[in-house]
Parts: C-alpha cells; sequence; structure tokens
C-alpha cells in the first residue's frame, strides 16, 4: 500500500475505504506508518520492457502492509516520474519462478487477479472514495477500472514483465500517462 502525493511534505497515511473494503482495515485508526517516499523527475524515461537495469532507483519503496501488518512476501518497488507519466518498477521475489504462473488471458478479466498480480489503487482527488484501479500479473495482461468502478474504462498504460532467474524474482515495468487521470 503506497500513498503518493505531490508536494513537499507528505500527509499521514491513515486507511481508508479502499483498504477497509479490501484488507479489512479500518479508517477510524492510523495504520503503521509507513516511509515518505519521494517521488523524483527522471530526465531519461526508463524502456518499459521488464529489465529494471535502466529504472531509476532514487525512490525505492520496500515496506508494503498486507492487511494492515507488514507484507510476508519480499517486494521492492521504486517510483518515478516525467512531465507527462508515472512510472513504476516492482520486483516481486518469487520462492519458486518455475510455480510462476505466466499464461496469456483478455484484458479485464478475473484471470488476471493471480498471486504474482501487482494492483495498484490511484486516488488523484484524495476523496478516499474514488479511485482508479489498475492491476498486471506475471504474463503481462493487464485489467483496469475507472473512477466509480467504471469497468468499461481502459486506460492507456504500458506494462512489461520479466521472470528474473538471477534474484528469483518477477519483475514489472509499468509506464502511466498522467492525463490517465484528467478526468478525475
Amino acid at each position: 500500500d503506497v500513498q503518493v502525493e505531490t508536494g513537499d511534505k507528505a500527509t499521514p497515511y491513515k486507511p481508508n475505504g479502499m483498504d477497509e473494503e479490501k484488507f479489512g482495515a479500518k479508517a477510524s485508526r492510523q495504520a503503521e506508518i509507513m516511509p515518505d517516499v519521494k517521488v523524483f523527475k527522471t530526465v531519461k524515461a526508463p524502456v518499459i520492457d521488464g529489465d529494471l537495469s535502466d529504472f531509476p532507483k532514487e525512490s525505492k519503496v520496500d515496506a508494503f502492509l498486507f492487511k494492515n501488518k507488514p507484507s510476508e512476501e519480499k517486494t521492492v518497488a521504486w517510483i518515478a516520474c516525467d512531465e507527462r507519466n508515472l512510472y513504476l518498477a516492482f520486483r516481486y521475489f518469487a520462492p519458486d519462478l518455475s510455480k510462476v504462473k505466466t499464461d496469456k488471458a483478455a484484458r479485464d478479466t478475473m484471470q488476471i487477479y493471480s498471486p504474482e498480480c501487482i494492483e495498484m489503487l490511484f486516488d488523484p482527488t484524495g476523496s478516499r472514495k474514488n479511485y482508479y484501479q489498475l492491476a498486471v500479473n506475471a504474463g503481462n495482461n493487464q485489467a483496469d477500472c475507472g473512477l466509480g468502478r467504471n469497468a468499461g474504462w481502459n486506460g492507456q498504460w504500458e506494462s512489461a514483465v520479466r521472470l528474473n532467474p538471477k534474484d528469483s524474482s518477477v519483475d514489472y515495468e509499468i509506464a502511466i500517462p498522467l492525463s490517465n487521470f484528467a478526468d478525475a
């Protein structure tokens, strides 16, 4: 769970309605404080190919919550942006890469929500009620919903996924044009 904001100082993270619905966290109590992460502007956009070697590494996130507790699965993420895009990279350390499912699936189907799925929720207005939901799995299959869980919304975004035997990880790279959130 990562809260990304613009500005120089982050507001304290509190569970919201999305957290309560998905993870059972109560919006009325403060969650464990997650470390602030400053998102740096990158001069050169990373190539979205699943190879994280060219991804800007200044903004690292390695503390994730699941059901309001530290996640048992090790994952590292990096965040960067430029004038037009938000860039995300995730490295999920898989206990056994041979068990990672990389089957192809149609866009926006429930098959995408597998154990190796990266799911991102964006609330650009800070309403804590309406959000965009984007997901990509290890087969590089995408699903997304617009505001109000609009399943007919198909955002314009790019992803690439690579199995990385050297680090025993599934590596995800994502570029999301900020224009996707212009109607928020």
